[in-house]
């Protein structure tokens, strides 16, 4: 009996690495599952992946989003991502810049729409998107099946809120696999360029490239309107799925840098409702969200070349520290960072107006 279901493998197969793991992936689901799959390549080649799968797809016509319009800026609008790390004296604040992070926002928006419509073109009712660079745990795989039967029109995995200055209705949610009827996305379309993407923040009251906020919020949107319903697991994905490996394959850039550079020297803020950070001090906040040890030293060097601050330390996976230094003047942070024997180092030039100008805080309690 033909399923209403078509698994949708989506992904940016630019070179043999990232066609390796979705060839993988196709012949994991293929094995594992009762359903068509679909491969939504957004490169030319296809690395004869198109012969392994029921149909195949390719759309070249992606772009980057550039800086928010001014405008946005100006009303305080926009919502800059960022991430943070609570510990028992405060939070780490992170706030990302406004390109190079996640411009490639309305290329991950474009694949859903394009899939409702190839979908319901072909015959089916319902959509599962996996994201390309995804390996499975057998076992969880096979779990699947149950909720892929059961879903009406959403199957979300890890939708939250995330952090003290979303609105409320920005609810951020995993996007490495979602169900989604061929309906869910009705009255919106594909974007060409950036004034279709600010449309469609105009339309759902979020004004960010944050792929993982448009869509759920797209999702309230639209439930607002239609009774749609669905599955919604709340927390993060990684914690329901914990032997799946999603994100295999990170290009460089400013989301997967976006802890490189530790110890982070940040502002000082006494409370969250400050106006301005603490004058003549500086934050360091240690962090390692990777899963090996991160080898640190760090110094700073005021005008006199005279080090005012030194330290070497191991830092262990999920573990902080946090120290502040007092500055006056210029000064010269080098931070060397060392990780399964690769070495970088950092060099931020700390001045008066510099420290102004950082996108990292810390948030006493």
């Amino acid at each position: 009996m033909k399923s209403d279901i078509i698994i949708f493998i989506d992904g940016y197969l630019y070179n043999k690495e990232r066609a390796q793991v979705c060839s993988e992936l196709i012949d994991q689901i293929k094995s594992t599952l009762p359903y068509k799959v679909a491969l939504f390549n957004k490169y030319s080649f296809s690395w004869g992946l198109d012969t392994k799968v029921d149909y195949y797809f390719n759309h070249l016509d992606g772009f980057m989003i550039g800086s928010p319009p001014q405008e946005l800026l100006d009303k305080e609008l926009y919502e800059r991502p960022y991430v943070y790390v609570k510990t028992g004296i405060g939070t780490h604040e992170n706030w990302l810049p406004l390109v190079g992070v996640q411009d490639h926002a309305a290329n991950i928006y474009n694949s859903l729409i394009f899939a409702s419509e190839a979908a319901k073109h072909l015959g089916f009712k319902r959509i599962f998107r996996i994201e390309a660079d995804t390996k499975f745990d057998t076992k969880e795989l096979k779990s699947l099946v149950h909720d892929l039967n059961s879903f009406e029109d959403y199957l979300l995995y890890g939708e939250r809120q995330e952090g003290d200055w979303a609105k409320p209705h920005h609810r951020i949610m995993d996007l490495h696999m979602i169900g989604f009827s061929v309906n869910l996305f009705q009255g919106f379309n594909i974007l060409y360029n950036d004034k279709d993407f600010w449309k469609l923040c105009e339309k759902i009251n979020y004004y960010g490239k944050w792929i993982e906020y448009i869509i759920p919020t797209a999702i309230y949107y639209q439930k607002q309107k239609y009774p749609f319903k669905g599955i919604n697991y709340q927390g993060s994905v990684r914690d329901r799925y914990p032997n799946t490996q999603f994100d295999l394959i990170n290009n460089p850039g400013g989301w997967t840098d976006k802890w490189n550079n530790i110890p982070k020297p940040c502002k000082i803020l006494n409370h969250k409702d400050d106006k301005s950070h603490v004058q003549g001090k500086l934050g360091l906040f240690y962090w390692n969200e990777e899963s090996s040890p991160l080898d640190v030293k760090s110094e700073i060097i005021d005008s006199k070349r005279e080090i005012i601050y030194s330290k070497h330390i191991i830092v262990n996976p999920n573990t902080w520290l946090y120290d502040e230094v007092d500055l006056q003047g210029d000064n010269t942070l080098i931070n060397t960072n060392t990780r399964n024997l690769v070495s970088q180092e950092f060099v931020t030039i700390l001045t008066p107006e510099s420290i102004l100008e950082l996108n990292t805080r810390f948030i006493k309690e």
